[in-house]
């Protein structure tokens, strides 16, 4: 797809109210910017109505706060929701095609670049596992419950999801890295930068720490340089 304008939810601190008291915290501020791809918004597998997420370019006064919450794709982008109602003549040719993504052939972007939930969620698409990014965020099957043999009616099975934070939780990342033999090293004259490498020694990567660079290794060695 060429890059095209939309109206995009830039997420900003801000005063809110919710049951007539307010606060200060997250909201949305609609921007227009620039869009280089765009996919399904997703929740449990199921098409949410009314919104897509953009890979959007990021003004530099947005990124600050992006950028602390580990959202950022490289260093000027980030996946946002659009909704349609807010875009009804860019989005129809995308809404109308039925395709699950638009633009990830013209746009790949550096594994070396990857952090936050973009890196998380590529790390669950390098092990297989269904994932979802919402708001910034990967999102998998965290427990099922019930009948499992695929007999029973679904319905009578219980499924909750969570977050998979691979690159900054040691209790999803540290389980992939002892699986997968990852080998981690301090980097040599950075001693803010760790470096991993695959058993083979085929695959590595840098990252600011030891999850980050394992992370990046982890999804180099099933898709390449670039996702």
């Amino acid at each position: 797809m060429k890059p095209i304008r939309l109206q995009v939810q830039m997420p900003v601190i801000g005063m809110f109210s919710i049951g007539g008291r307010s606060g200060v915290g997250e909201v949305e501020q609609l921007v227009e910017t620039t869009v280089t791809r765009l996919r399904r918004s997703e929740h449990n597998g199921v098409q949410v109505e009314g919104s897509a997420m953009a890979l959007a370019f990021v003004p530099e006064q947005f990124r600050r706060y992006l950028r602390e919450k580990r959202r950022l794709v490289g260093e000027e982008h980030a996946w946002l929701a659009v909704k349609i109602a807010d875009n009804k003549k860019s989005l129809a040719p995308f809404m109308a095609s039925g395709d699950r993504e638009w633009g990830r052939e013209a746009v790949p972007m550096k594994v070396a670049e990857l952090v936050g939930g973009e890196l998380d969620f590529w790390v669950a698409r390098a092990r297989g596992v269904s994932v979802e990014l919402k708001n910034g965020a990967a999102i998998v099957e965290r427990v099922r419950v019930g009948v499992l043999d695929g007999v029973a009616d679904p319905a009578n099975t219980f499924v909750a999801h969570g977050l998979y934070q691979p690159s900054t939780d040691w209790m999803d990342g540290g389980a992939l890295i002892e699986q997968e033999r990852i080998a981690l090293f301090p980097a040599a004259g950075d001693a803010n930068f760790w470096m991993a490498q695959t058993q083979s020694g085929h695959c590595s990567q840098f990252g600011e720490t030891a999850l980050i660079a394992a992370m990046r290794t982890h999804v180099m060695s099933k898709f390449g340089d670039e996702v």
